[in-house]
């Protein structure tokens, strides 16, 4: 190996950095040179074995996953969240990357494959007779991605999408370019390696791919996507939060009870804002917060979040290792949407109890009921769930929703205790901090007539439940 390298270092000068001093090398030397590489033969038979089973061992395992994408996923789009396309994609990108050269333009940094093709397109006779040339030039167009892995992951979904990744292997390995950046002992540079991975990469052909090829911020620090929200809100100076700029990223470290953004956890802590109103935001100073909502006064405003967390309350790791470099408390956050996601989610003894067919209801907690007066409005459902909680007792009854209106039974005996028609409803919703109570205000008759309102209070099993119980007694009342 010590033989090899040293021949390696010597041939590369002298094919990559000519200079008047190779011709006048001594006589001595250039002998030298000769008889290192008669004692790199006798050693090829014991070398080459072991390269040729590196490259077989990489191979087998690229097989492998592209066997088992097709296998689980038979006549399905493939999208973002694919386990078995992250490790596809990341093995491809391995192979691309792997045996390359070391640059000795940028002090000896080991250079991607995306240089690679920088150079080869860099000719215009010959970038626009090539079809990925396009994707190529959308790539680097890209004002999210700020690496070379990052652009090199963005073209590798181009290519999927457009069924086109063969073609971008084939001109890279048709390059005049190719032993400049690839080691013949690469698979790229060896003749019977390179026509297996291109056979398993036209295989990818078959598969249909629904990419996010907008949604890119990350891809710097990884193939994993994270959710992505997009939300208009009203009009607004301020949103209600405070951020911090962080290697290109606006991190969302504190929301304001009570804000536009803290509406229904809109927005959480730790999110990153990625757009606001179409523009990018964190990439430079013309493009901060504050900047953009400026130039957007007294208009709507459409937020593009990527969320720290995804919906089974885990946290994404490329944003989670963002914010720990911040300081940020990263065990609170996990706790905290991990809670989040026990409360969503109803266990089975919660599920069996749901789907009881003869009682053909939601089953919750009755708090209580409050008399309103003459104040049927939204303005009193806080002051009624303030007063009925104080009173500290519950008990466990079905919410049956019915066409023209709702009832409400006990759970043990289908007494119905109490029954509204939806015009006589008046007002629906719940408070911030308690997600998993709601109440609802009813008249003694029709809204318009009624003389007398009670505010009656609830306890749903989790925020989902809450929030669709709310939808649907507003849904009844504007349909009656």
């Amino acid at each position: 190996i010590q033989h090899l390298q040293q021949l390696a270092t010597t041939c590369y000068v002298i094919i990559f950095l000519p200079s008047p001093e190779i011709f006048i090398t001594p006589r001595e030397e250039i002998k030298e040179i000769c008889d290192e590489f008669q004692l790199i033969l006798k050693y090829c038979h014991h070398i080459f074995p072991f390269v040729m089973e590196a490259r077989k061992k990489w191979l087998k395992q690229l097989k492998g996953y592209i066997t088992r994408l097709i296998v689980n996923q038979p006549n399905k789009e493939i999208v973002d969240r694919d386990f078995n396309f992250q490790i596809v994609c990341d093995a491809v990108e391995a192979i691309l990357n792997k045996d390359l050269r070391i640059s000795l333009s940028f002090s000896f940094l080991q250079i991607h494959f995306f240089d690679y093709l920088n150079d080869i397109f860099y000719n215009p006779e010959a970038m626009y007779l090539n079809k990925c040339y396009k994707f190529i030039e959308k790539v680097k167009e890209s004002d999210k991605i700020t690496t070379a892995a990052g652009r090199g992951r963005l073209l590798i979904r181009y290519c999927l999408v457009h069924s086109c990744l063969a073609d971008l292997v084939e001109t890279m390995r048709h390059s005049p370019q190719l032993y400049k950046y690839y080691t013949c002992n690469s698979i790229m540079g060896c003749d019977v390696s390179y026509e297996i991975f291109v056979s398993l990469i036209k295989s990818l052909a078959i598969i249909k791919f629904n990419l996010n090829l907008e949604s890119v911020r990350f891809l710097d620090e990884s193939w994993d996507i994270p959710n992505i929200e997009v939300l208009e809100l009203v009009p607004c100076k301020v949103l209600g939060i405070s951020v911090r700029y962080y290697k290109s990223h606006c991190f969302v470290l504190e929301i304001e009870e009570g804000s536009v953004a803290g509406e229904d956890d809109k927005v959480e802590v730790g999110d990153v804002i990625d757009e606001v109103c179409g523009i990018t935001i964190g990439k430079s100073k013309g493009h901060n917060l504050s900047h953009v909502l400026a130039l957007n006064k007294n208009k709507p405003i459409v937020i593009k979040l990527y969320k720290c967390h995804f919906s089974n309350g885990d946290l994404y790791f490329p944003i989670a290792n963002l914010l720990d470099q911040q300081l940020v408390n990263i065990d609170k956050l996990r706790q905290k949407y991990a809670l989040m996601y026990r409360q969503n989610s109803p266990n089975v003894e919660d599920a069996n109890q749901e789907n009881v067919p003869k009682k053909n209801g939601v089953l919750l907690k009755y708090n209580g009921k409050y008399n309103c007066g003459l104040n049927g409005g939204v303005g009193s459902l806080d002051e009624g769930i303030s007063n009925v909680l104080k009173q500290k007792t519950s008990q466990e009854v079905l919410i049956k929703l019915e066409e023209v209106g709702l009832s409400i039974l006990d759970s043990q005996t289908d007494e119905i205790l109490l029954k509204f028609s939806f015009p006589e409803i008046s007002a629906c919703g719940r408070k911030s901090d308690m997600p998993l109570i709601f109440a609802f205000t009813a008249g003694n008759t029709t809204c318009n007539l009624a003389t007398e309102f009670y505010c009656y209070v609830f306890t749903a099993k989790t925020q989902i439940m809450c929030k669709n119980i709310m939808l649907s007694i507003v849904d009844g009342f504007n349909r009656t």
